[in-house]
């Protein structure tokens, strides 16, 4: 296999976004094919807190195992975050692969951006807008 077939070849990230899949990121980044464990952060606070008292694990305790399982396999760690400013710590931490946003979020801005401008137009105010 050439390295273009490789940057060609599909990257399989696994979502690791309860306890249990916390317990269980070693044995899933041995999984042959996974290239990325990937913390899905509001997922695995919400499980972390509806689970209280089954388990004693912490958010910070869990994206420590899910790190140290990722970089054990020779593999990627990812997370999403909402605010570019919670992007350094994970980075030193450990963290490879950043995602900023969901796709909703992501449109939601956009479009209310390409809303304000159009108020902004001589005349729109006339016009009824379709939005928010």
């Amino acid at each position: 296999m050439t390295s273009a077939d490789q940057e060609q070849d599909p990257v399989l990230m696994v979502q690791i976004e309860t306890v249990r899949a916390v317990d269980q990121a070693a044995n899933i980044a041995r999984v042959a094919g996974v290239d990325v464990l990937f913390v899905g952060p509001g997922d695995l606070n919400y499980d972390i807190k509806v689970n209280d008292g089954v388990s004693d694990c912490s958010y910070e305790s869990c994206l420590t195992t899910v790190l140290a399982a990722a970089d054990a396999a020779g593999k990627q760690a990812g997370i999403l975050v909402r605010d570019v400013r919670e992007v350094p710590p994970l980075v030193e931490m450990g963290f490879s692969l950043i995602a900023l946003d969901s796709d909703l979020a992501i449109l939601r801005s956009g479009y209310q951006r390409n809303l304000e401008q159009l108020r902004k137009v001589e005349g729109a105010r006339t016009t009824k807008v379709v939005g928010k």
